[in-house]
């Protein structure tokens, strides 16, 4: 009998495998690529895989401060992707501080950059706050400087010229209130940035260890009191572009001694009472602190200090403003280098020789047109003077309480005189006048003995016309 074949059922049985096999992979999408979306047919990648935009909460935290309307938190949608904006309630200024930015990380140096980072997820972002020592206010688009925190150690400050607010605008500062700096006693030296033009009412009073301040050109006004009880100031000087100044500005500035001013005169929107200083009305009723007018630069010679001044017409002079010498007998310079330049000595200021106890005579030279208010008083031991005929004005109280003073002669010269030139002068018997009558710019009261109990109101006689050739 035939033996049967085994090899034709194993094919068959192989075949049948491997067309298994093959219809598995293909209905799996391993090998047709033709069945799969690809980038070059994104139709049918959106259809079957779409992509779905997601909207995430975005919440802002004040982090100390506040929103305007009093919350300390505003959420906000936006979708992924897009560019965050702010909520539409604003943030609002928080005193003593000054705002940074935002930041998710509360890092003040990651801020978020609301011009390109773009939102991808849900978050917070925390407003970033600097402390400062002062406080401010928006107005009319300027910043003012309305109150300060200065701790003790703090002696010397410089006042921004800028300051940038929550809304991320940069705002000039133009103005210190009133009373911004009141009593800070621990200040010695401020920076007024040339964005300032106005310094308000007692701006800086009771600041009691100021000695400096310089004024930029910036500033137009300054606000009544503003210097009042700046009882360590010792120098200042009053810019030309100042239109107007206060009542009682520089009030109870006891080391202030003299205020130079690049003004030629006294402009109207200046107060009467702008320069008035009492230590106390007992002492010094109603008497201003002396004002050099004109001014351009200070300096010391040997024996003065003194004032470089230029008219209105570009000339130089010299005032005197303190005698720092020793002398008994004395001769003014007629001239004083300056410069390399000798620049003519003509006016002794306000004050200049006030209280020189030791000065017996003095010699004033043809240069000088001005002897300035209470310029001699004082001075005990002076027993004469001789005024030339260059001088045109004799200021108020110029020779009072010069109490050895026994002759005095006024020139034909002399235009102006003011009042109480010569009062409590005790042993000033008469003066002789060249004028042969008083001058209208003369003041009532210039030849007043004086307050004092031996001569109350009583006048010292005048010779008129008199001529010491005949």
């Amino acid at each position: 009998m035939k033996k049967k074949s085994l090899i034709a059922p194993v094919y068959l049985i192989l075949l049948f495998v491997f067309i298994f096999l093959t219809s598995c992979t293909n209905n799996n999408g391993l090998s047709q690529t033709n069945s799969s979306p690809t980038s070059e047919n994104p139709s049918s990648q959106t259809s079957s895989n779409p992509i779905v935009e997601e909207t995430f909460l975005i919440t802002f935290d004040a982090n100390g401060g506040e929103f305007e309307d009093g919350s300390a938190k505003k959420v906000v949608e936006i979708d992924s992707g897009q560019l965050l904006t702010l909520p539409t309630t604003a943030l609002e200024h928080r005193s003593f501080y000054t705002f940074v930015g935002w930041s998710y990380l509360s890092d003040p140096n990651e801020l978020w950059d609301f011009s390109n980072d773009v939102v991808q997820r849900e978050m917070t972002l925390y407003a970033m706050w600097q402390s400062q020592w002062f406080d401010y206010e928006i107005i009319d688009n300027e910043a003012t400087i309305i109150d300060s925190n200065l701790d003790a150690s703090t002696t010397t400050i410089e006042i921004p010229s800028a300051i940038r607010d929550v809304d991320g605008k940069d705002y000039s500062v133009t103005t210190i209130g009133d009373s911004a700096f009141n009593n800070c006693i621990n200040l010695t030296s401020i920076a007024i940035p040339n964005s300032v033009t106005t310094i308000g009412n007692s701006a800086f009073s009771g600041c009691s260890n100021l000695t400096s301040i310089v004024i930029p050109n910036s500033v137009t006004t300054i606000g009544g009191y503003a210097f009042s009880k700046c009882r360590n100031l010792i120098n200042i000087v009053i810019p030309d572009s100042i239109t107007t100044i206060g009542g009682y500005a520089f009030f109870y500035c006891s080391n202030l001694e003299i205020i130079y001013c690049e003004a030629t005169s006294q402009p109207s929107g200046w107060d009467s009472n702008w320069n008035l200083y009492a230590n106390s009305f007992e002492e010094f009723p109603f008497l201003s602190i002396p004002v050099v007018w004109e001014y351009i630069d200070s300096s010391t010679a040997t024996e003065y200090e003194y004032a470089v001044c230029e008219d209105e017409e570009g000339n130089k002079y010299i005032t005197l403003v303190r005698y720092i010498g020793s002398s008994t007998d004395v001769f003014i310079p007629e001239f004083i280098e300056y410069n390399g330049k000798n620049i003519p000595v003509t006016t002794i200021g306000d004050n200049a020789f006030y209280g020189c106890s030791n000065l017996t005579s003095i010699v004033i030279p043809d240069s000088i047109t001005t002897i300035g208010g209470y310029a001699f008083s004082d001075c005990s031991n002076l027993t004469s003077i001789v005024i030339p005929d260059s001088v045109t004005t004799i200021g108020g109280y110029a020779f009072s309480d010069c109490s050895n003073l026994t002759s005095i002669v006024i020139p034909d010269s002399i235009t102006t005189i003011g009042g109480y030139a010569f009062s409590d002068c005790n042993n000033l018997e008469t003066i002789y006048c060249e004028a042969t009558s008083q001058p209208s710019g003369w003041d009532s009261n210039w030849n007043l003995c004086g307050w004092s109990s031996q001569c109350p109101f009583l006048s010292i006689p005048v010779v008129w016309g008199y001529n010491s050739e005949n």
